[in-house]
């Protein structure tokens, strides 16, 4: 993906971003992306979109293989919405939450991604 956009902050980062939630019914918009430097025009076929600066909490996974790497994912989301939630006392404000790719996703059997939840 990252060929195809320009202008990367960070070129080994890609974003699977998740935004406007609905808790009534658990869907959401996701949106697979890159941090482009401000001013960045989108290439034909391509959209930009701005988000706001937010805090978030911040969660890896655990390493995986490339066979199991999907189920650690959905693993750690299930984790986060069934157990981490109830027992924070923080609730899950929906606007904007993403996962991050970055070289650790380049290891067969070492994969893991940081999810940054709001």
């Amino acid at each position: 993906m990252g060929a195809t956009i320009p202008n990367p902050l960070h070129k080994n980062e890609e974003l699977g971003i998740c935004t406007d939630f609905s808790p009534e019914t658990g869907e959401f918009v996701y949106i697979i992306g890159m941090e482009v430097e401000k001013g960045t025009q989108a290439p034909e076929g391509l959209v930009y979109k701005s988000f706001p600066e937010l805090e978030y909490a911040v969660f890896t996974t655990p390493k995986a293989n490339e066979e199991s790497f999907p189920s650690t994912i959905q693993s750690t989301w299930n984790y986060l919405f069934t157990e981490w939630f109830p027992q924070s006392g923080y609730e899950h404000q929906g606007a904007l939450d993403f996962e991050m790719y970055d070289e650790r996703c380049y290891d067969p059997e070492n994969k893991q991604i940081d999810i940054y939840i709001q």
